[in-house]
């Protein structure tokens, strides 16, 4: 048989005579339709020259895989009779998993075709990023969301936050008008702001301007007892004179006097010569006169303002206050874990027969007895049990028999004390110090931890001489 050709193939059809095989060539067979070459089968393989038609495409040797039609003008790539590809004349859908290489943040795993090093790859095990221009911006694992620069977000409203919550559309962060800051809402209305001059808490127009201030919107007094939730409101100025309270009362702003922790506090101030006292987070402490003679007068040094007690010139007569929460001996206990600073100036007028306690007493008794049978932890210098002038630590849990720690701090001079007691219930101790030094621990004949004590500094003379003490401040701190 001749090779034959495209036009007149070596082996045509009677009826067709340019439809046919014929021999391009050593070892090269063509397949001629109407003179033109379709098909070229060489050992290579086999090249179409025109289009092919028919329902699928698969392998001998693996025939549910391969090129099959979908639904109308769908194009399904199967493997394993499994669909991976769905090419549409509007989408291509891929129905399994894509696995690519891990990339690198130069040139990220799925990336587009003009830009080259923006896109995603795997940083390292469970830890997703996302580079534009080759530079990382966020990355994410299953713990955490990474963001590498700056976050920026539309303005939002009060009543629609930029940053907001999933169930509470309403309630979160957004920009102040003309952008001075940033406002939190809750429930659609203002409740606080941040600016470059403060904070405003309350209503949306405190807080928008100011230089270091924190303005809270004017509150209701909480009436409720000082163990609930702590819950701060501010006084308008004609009742408490611009001041800012906590219902734990464990915040009190006065007149440039800020107390943070949990605080008390007793303090004089001079009123025209009058004996006052005023109360931080206290009722009003109760001053006590007995005797014929005694008298609480004003007084200043350089400590500042301050309370002297005089006692009067007839035998048990004496002064002094007692603190508590709207009654005396009612202020605290010990297992608050009490920390409470005396703030006093002794004298030389009692350097004999007198009776001196500054302290926390659970009641009154102390002025006639220099061992009561009381709860207290307290300081004492008494002449008519210590036999040296020096400062006694004493506690005693109600028995009569306290236990006392001498120290070698001399109560009879002109001096100003700090004089401190600290409860510690986890320790089961109570420490004494005068200013700033540890003088003594008890961990015997202690003020049992739930019984309620009020604050005392009293003095009282034992023969016919008026004798004093100066009262500056109490500062008490607890849990």
């Amino acid at each position: 048989m001749a090779d034959g050709t495209s036009a007149a193939p070596g082996l045509p059809f009677a009826n067709d005579l340019d439809t046919g095989f014929y021999r391009i060539g050593a070892n090269s067979l063509g397949v001629a339709c109407s003179g033109v070459n379709v098909v070229t089968v060489d050992t290579t393989g086999v090249t179409v020259a025109g289009t092919i038609y028919g329902n699928a495409f698969r392998f001998g040797s693996d025939p549910n895989t391969g090129i099959t039609p979908g639904d109308a003008d769908q194009l399904l790539i199967s493997a394993g009779g499994a669909k991976i590809v769905i090419v549409a004349d509007s989408y291509v859908e891929i129905a399994q998993p894509i696995r690519a290489a891990a990339g690198t943040s130069g040139a990220p795993a799925y990336t587009f075709s003009t830009d080259l090093d923006t896109g995603l790859y795997l940083i390292g095990a469970g830890n997703l990023g996302l580079v534009a221009a080759g530079i990382p911006i966020f990355s994410a694992t299953d713990t955490a969301f990474y963001l590498y620069k700056i976050l920026c977000a539309e303005d939002g409203t009060v009543s629609g936050p930029t940053y907001t919550f999933r169930n509470d559309y309403d309630t979160g962060f957004y920009a102040l008008a003309s952008y001075v800051g940033i406002g939190v809402a809750f429930g659609g209305i203002n409740v606080a702001n941040f600016i470059a001059g403060g904070i405003g808490i309350g209503t949306s127009g405190v807080g928008t301007s100011g230089t270091n201030v924190l303005a809270i919107a004017e509150g209701v007094a909480p009436t409720t007892s000082p163990t609930d939730v702590a819950q701060i409101y501010a006084a308008n100025a004609g009742n408490y004179g611009n001041s800012l309270f906590v219902k734990t009362q464990d915040l009190f702003l006065h007149n440039n006097l800020l107390s943070i922790f949990p605080r008390r506090e007793m303090l004089v101030l001079v009123n025209a010569g009058a004996a006052t006292i005023t109360s931080i987070g206290m009722a009003g402490p109760v001053i006590s006169v007995t005797g014929t003679g005694s008298v609480i007068n004003n007084d200043t040094a350089i400590y500042g303002p301050r309370l002297k007690f005089n006692t009067g010139t007839t035998a048990n007569s004496g002064c002094g206050i007692t603190g508590g929460v709207g009654a005396a001996y009612t202020l605290i206990r010990g297992d608050w874990d009490f920390d409470v600073s005396f703030h006093a100036q002794t004298s030389t007028t009692m350097a004999a027969n007198n009776r001196t306690w500054v302290g926390l007493f659970s009641d009154a008794g102390f002025d006639s007895d220099s061992t009561p049978s009381l709860h207290y932890a307290a300081f004492r210098y008494a002449t008519d049990v210590d036999g040296t002038a020096y400062w006694r630590c004493v506690t005693d849990n109600g028995s009569g028999t306290p236990t006392v720690t001498a120290t070698t701090v001399n109560p009879t001079s002109n001096a100003e004390r700090v004089l401190r007691i600290v409860y510690d219930s986890v320790a089961s101790e109570v420490k004494f110090h005068i200013n700033g030094v540890l003088v003594a621990t008890h961990t015997a004949t202690l003020p049992t931890a739930t019984q309620l004590l009020g604050t005392v500094c009293w003095i009282t003379t034992l023969d016919t001489t008026t004798r004093f003490i100066q009262f500056h401040k109490v500062r008490l701190i607890h849990n």
